[in-house]
């Protein structure tokens, strides 16, 4: 029985050394015959602790047990689930963002099995491809120098490896691609047709995660080691073409490769910290040497084409609900291309580098079914246009020059305001002022912002906005 007095039923029985097992019946009895001696017997039931007592049995001997409830706990389970940034999008009243995750991204087919960012985003409403193979984007027929890229908060200049058949992005790195043709948000500035927001990946693991991937084009390894549990951790990846290698073995030339190195390091201090740094590295180089009567003067092109970044990013969630972030960045982009034949040389290079600042506080709710944002930006360009070096007979055609390099910064500064009045209702409303100095000279804009959007129900809504975009750098 237990403590309350109630039979237990189906309780089982176990006495040893006798090994004899039995269940007892509706009324909790059980009858057992065993030889005599010291005996031990154990008794154990659904709910109850087991019960285990010695006795010696010498004649018919009648005994009586009490079991315990058995009181115990069940581990905690945590269920989390990402919401569908699709939903969010339909959700939101921006007009004309798509939302690409790694997995959206590897599952279509690309050239040599190769998941590409750029040739995924030409697929979308709005974006129309270049010439074939091209990786530049056209946005609602701008250019292609009118898309602001961004790979953790830093500029990328050139997104394109394989002359235009590839992008830059290493698809094991990335986390979220955000594209945003329209109703542009009032942090984003500086360009005309698009914002393509390339975050990479920020987790912390829990153990090293290494992956590797051998396709047609180009070989991948990706390295993921947590440094300190749940507080650190750094990742590596690489990617190179490795075509020139292989061609070899038939006693034959490409003198081209690509190659990407990646790698960030990931700190939470605290509950309220996230500290990030995120650097990366990328070239394209050709070396040729045409030779046609085997004389040893023949014709030498080289061309180099890199992109070279770095980011520090701060973020902090304040009291009160206040979210705050702060960004260092460096990002330079430079090619050079030389021909030679003889004792003829002509050189072409250009090179941009930049230095900035970004500053932002958001609060999801500052007063009822109202948020907030507001920060601030700085960009220093370091831009050295065109330089050529011609050596030999063709500088008499063709003379050195070189084209004044400039500094030009840029600073924003920007607030914007969500709110839904009713039920039905989002508008959003934002204004962000940019000024560009150049040498002596000042150029101030105001950049206007504002959305709405009406649900009609559950699965339509209609979303109107406005934007007015300013963009101070232009390429030629």
């Amino acid at each position: 029985m237990d403590r309350e007095g109630e039979k237990l039923a189906s309780a089982h029985i176990f006495v040893s050394p006798d090994s004899v097992t039995t269940l007892s019946n509706e009324g909790g009895g059980f009858s057992l015959t065993l030889t005599p001696g010291t005996k031990s017997i154990v008794v154990s039931h659904v709910a109850y602790e087991t019960f285990t007592y010695q006795f010696k049995v010498r004649r018919d001997t009648v005994v009586e047990f009490t079991l315990s409830e058995r009181i115990s706990s069940l581990k905690e389970i945590v269920v989390t689930s990402d919401r569908n940034v699709q939903e969010e999008i339909f959700d939101a009243n921006r007009t004309s963002t798509h939302v690409l995750t790694k997995e959206i991204i590897t599952a279509l087919p690309v050239l040599g099995g190769e998941a590409d960012v750029i040739k995924t985003l030409q697929l979308l409403p709005g974006t129309v491809r270049g010439i074939e193979g091209s990786s530049d984007l056209f946005v609602r027929g701008g250019a292609a120098d009118q898309n602001l890229v961004l790979l953790d908060d830093v500029p990328i200049y050139n997104t394109s490896h394989l002359f235009g058949f590839l992008s830059v992005f290493n698809p094991d790195i990335l986390e979220k691609v955000e594209a945003i043709n329209g109703g542009f948000p009032a942090e984003y500035g500086g360009r005309l047709s698009s914002i393509l927001n390339v975050q990479t990946s920020s987790e912390i693991p829990d153990r090293t995660h290494v992956s590797a991937d051998i396709g047609v084009i180009a070989t991948r390894l990706h390295v993921d080691q947590p440094i300190v549990k749940n507080k650190a951790s750094i990742w590596l990846a690489g990617r190179r073409t490795y075509i020139d290698q292989v061609v070899r073995v038939i006693n034959e030339e490409l003198p081209y490769y690509f190659y990407d190195l990646n790698g960030k390091l990931i700190l939470q201090p605290t509950k309220r910290d996230n500290i990030s740094f995120s650097s990366y590295f990328g070239n394209d180089i050709l070396d040729i040497f045409r030779d046609s009567n085997n004389d040893g003067d023949g014709f030498l092109t080289k061309y180099e084409s890199g992109n070279n970044s770095q980011s520090l990013r701060w973020q902090r969630v304040m009291r009160n609900r206040w979210n705050g972030s702060l960004s260092l960045i460096r990002s330079k982009y430079k090619y050079s291309v030389l021909n030679a034949f003889e004792e003829n040389e002509l050189l072409a290079r250009s090179d941009i580098e930049d230095y900035g600042a970004r500053l932002m506080f958001r609060r999801d709710s500052i007063f009822r079914n109202v948020s907030f944002k507001t920060g601030a930006d700085w960009t220093r360009h370091q831009l050295n246009p065109n330089v050529i070096n011609s050596i030999g007979t063709i500088a008499e055609l063709l003379e050195s020059s070189s084209t004044e390099g400039h500094v030009a910064n840029e600073f924003a500064a920007y607030t914007q305001f969500d709110w839904s009045p009713a039920d039905r209702w989002q508008l959003g409303v934002g204004i962000r002022g940019s000024v560009a100095v150049v040498d002596s000279d000042a150029y101030l804009y105001p950049e206007p912002r504002f959305s709405v959007r009406y649900s009609l129900g559950k699965n339509q809504a209609l979303k109107f906005s406005y934007a007015r975009m300013v963009q101070y750098l232009h390429r030629i």
